[in-house]
Formats: structure tokens, C-alpha cells, sequence
């Protein structure tokens, strides 16, 4: 039956012809007045115009949450056109269904197709957003907002969360607390966010507007944040956030030509969390990655840690399959850093080269640390072993 939905989303969106233009399929009911429709479909051609040349018109764009609509239509246009705002010779793209919600309130539903010669169309994306009339003209957005109209909110410190159905304070109180010390540890200024507990990255995609996006098949145990408004997403529904916050806190101080990114995980292991849940969906922490290395080391005496370090080689399946073996190692390493020089010594970890990452990497901890290749195995075994 989806094979079929596809083919079917495939031909209608086939109707329209390699354009920029509106283009509304034959196929699609217009329970509209015909009057008022000539409007909507005049704000609509040219808002998505200006979607599809990369410079969104944001004055058609509703403001509440306006910076997550905006990134919703660009990842829409991206599947159109490229980075200089060409469109791509072999994608067309149409609006498939206009449907009156309410008196005030209209859905639209659009498809991107893929076209290969002498294949039948690939269907790309399929994504959908509403409309509202403001002051005489219609103004766009993402269905975020009418989905959470029902939700509960419940604010811990500096954050504010949405939820369907309930939420664990005390994963509430970790988070806004993480964020916190990871804001003064780099010495900045804690920010407030937005926090939207979802089930899965599916569930989240939807509130963005994709029914269907092909660069996201297979994903569900994503989470999706810091984007406009400073907005976050769950991972599986768990109200801790703060590896992403690692990242973002980290992104405003250091430059991003220099990030390297084995220590920038190696802290956001630390500091936050390994960003993946567990099988009881809670998050992953420092303490049971450095409790699990210490039993390997002890069980497993000739376990070679650089290897596993160079080649990020699996070991912390029963917990996540996601979990990075090679950031765990390199939590460990940064812990002492921390521990021997403080902030500052952290900063020269992370800032230590985008390019050649594990040789910079690996000469930096040399460096502050006298741990090399040479007596990685040996130190590393030590570090993990003393750590309670």
C-alpha cells in the first residue's frame, strides 16, 4: 500500500515542470472561494519563490516561532535547489492538497520528486505547513504550533517545557542545572530555552511539517536542537539535553576553524551526556561509560585502548549501539586535563585543529598530559582504574 501512495505522490508531483513557479496538481481540490483563492494562491507563489531562490521572505512567515518555520522551508528548498539557489535540473516539486481546517485556518500539503531517466521518479520529500490570514495577507507555518496547543508546560530554571504527556523532574532539574555549570565552566552566560519532549525523531520531523523526507529515513533515536528560538527537541522523550548543549555554549567562544571535534564530543561525554538513551531510555552518563572501561581493562587485560581509540571500535552496545568508543577514551583524557589545568587546558583540547583531528588530538594530549603512543594503553589503564 505505501509502495502504491508512493507512485502515486510520484505521478501527481510529475504534473509540475522544472520551475520555480507555483505549480498546483490537477489532481488537487480547492475547497477555497474562488475570489479569496487568487489571493492565498498569490501570497503562496510568492513566499515559496523566495523559498526556492535561498533568501526566504520572512515577512510571510507567522512570528511565533518564526526561526523554526524558517529552517523547516529551508530544509524544503534544500531538496530543490542547490547552494546557489539554482534549481536542481532533475527534482520538480508541486503542491498535492489545499484543505480548509477552520474558518481562519488552511493546510497545505506539497512534494519534492527526484527524476532519473528511464527509472521511475523517487519521491523526496513530502511536507506540509499551515496558513492564516493576517492583516490581508496570508502568513506560513510549520504545524508545531497547532500540535502543541494541548500540551502542558512546566518550567524548571531556565527551562521551559512542552509535553504531551508527563515529564521526569528530576531529569528536568539535571538538564537546567548541566546547563548552568556548562555555561560558567566556559564562562558564559547560562541562556533559557524552549524544550519540546517528543518520542522519536519521527514525531519530531512531523511537528517540523516533513510527512516524509528521505534524508531522514530510518532515524528515530535522534533528538533535533538549538535551532531559532532557541528550541530543543528530545531525544526519545528525555528531558536531558546537555550534550548539544556542550556544543552550543562551546560553538559561541571557540573558532570554528580550530574545533577539534574528538575533544568537542570527548567534553559534551563529560560534561553532558553521550547524547543516545539507554535501553530503559534514560541517558547514557560519564559515570556508567568510565564504570563499563573499568570493568573491560580489569576483565580484559590485553584489550590494546589506542586501537580501540583510533578505530572507535564498539563497546558500549548494551547500552547504546550509537555510544562512541573513541569519545569515552577521549572523556577520560579530557577529565584530566581538566583536573591538571583547569578551563584553560580544555579550551587548548578542543582548540587543538579541525583538520587531522586524531593527530592533533593525540600530540595536544601529549603535550599536557606525556601520554603518546607509545604509553597510551599503559597511562590510559591507569587513569580509567583510578577513577571511583
Amino acid at each position: 500500500m505505501k509502495k502504491v501512495l508512493v507512485k502515486i505522490i510520484c505521478l501527481v508531483a510529475f504534473q509540475s515542470v522544472f520551475s520555480q513557479d507555483l505549480k498546483i496538481s490537477k489532481y488537487a481540490r480547492v475547497p477555497v472561494d474562488s475570489t479569496e483563492f487568487e489571493f492565498l494562491k498569490n501570497d503562496l507563489s510568492t513566499f515559496l519563490k523566495s523559498c526556492l531562490t535561498k533568501n526566504i521572505d520572512t515577512s510571510y512567515i507567522k512570528e511565533s516561532y518564526r526561526k523554526l518555520s524558517v529552517s523547516s522551508f529551508k530544509k524544503f528548498s534544500d531538496y530543490i535547489v542547490d547552494e546557489n539557489g539554482e534549481l536542481k535540473p532533475d527534482r520538480s516539486w508541486s503542491v498535492l492538497n489545499i484543505i480548509p481546517k477552520s474558518k481562519s485556518k488552511i493546510e497545505i500539503t506539497t512534494a519534492i520528486v527526484m527524476h532519473q531517466e528511464d527509472e521511475a521518479a523517487d519521491l523526496l520529500c513530502l511536507f506540509h505547513f499551515f496558513t492564516t490570514k493576517i492583516n490581508g495577507k496570508y502568513m506560513f507555518y510549520i504545524p508545531l504550533e497547532e500540535q502543541i496547543k494541548d500540551w502542558d508546560t512546566q518550567i524548571v530554571g531556565n527551562i521551559t517545557y512542552y509535553y504531551k504527556k508527563c515529564i521526569d523532574t528530576e531529569n528536568a532539574k539535571l538538564f537546567d542545572s548541566k546547563n548552568s555549570e556548562i555555561a560558567k565552566k566556559l564562562n558564559v552566560k547560562p541562556e533559557q530555552f524552549q524544550f519540546f519532549i517528543c518520542e522519536d525523531y519521527q514525531a519530531i520531523l512531523n511537528m517540523r511539517g516533513f510527512d516524509y523526507s528521505i534524508s531522514d529515513n530510518g532515524l528515530y533515536r535522534d533528538g533535533y536542537g538549538l535551532v531559532g528560538n532557541r528550541a530543543i527537541f528530545s531525544v526519545m522523550g528525555n528531558e536531558d539535553f546537555s550534550h548539544d548543549i556542550f556544543h552550543y555554549y562551546s560553538g559561541k567562544i571557540n573558532n570554528h576553524i580550530n574545533r577539534n571535534w574528538i575533544a568537542e564530543k570527548a567534553l559534551a561525554y563529560l560534561w553532558g551526556n553521550a547524547y543516545y538513551t539507554d535501553q530503559n531510555g534514560n541517558m547514557i552518563l560519564f559515570d556508567t561509560l568510565i564504570n563499563h572501561l573499568k570493568q573491560l581493562v580489569e576483565h580484559q587485560p590485553e584489550l590494546n585502548l589506542l586501537e580501540v581509540f583510533k578505530n572507535n571500535t564498539s563497546l558500549f552496545d548494551k547500552y547504546a549501539p550509537e555510544v562512541a568508543s573513541q569519545s569515552a577514551i577521549a572523556a577520560v583524557l579530557a577529565k584530566e586535563v581538566e583536573k591538571i589545568y583547569g578551563t584553560v587546558g580544555v579550551l587548548k583540547l578542543i582548540n587543538s585543529g579541525r583538520d587531522n583531528r586524531l593527530e592533533n588530538f593525540l600530540k595536544t594530549v601529549d603535550t599536557l598530559l606525556g601520554i603518546n603512543e607509545v604509553n597510551f594503553n599503559s597511562k590510559l589503564t591507569d587513569l580509567i582504574l583510578q577513577e571511583d
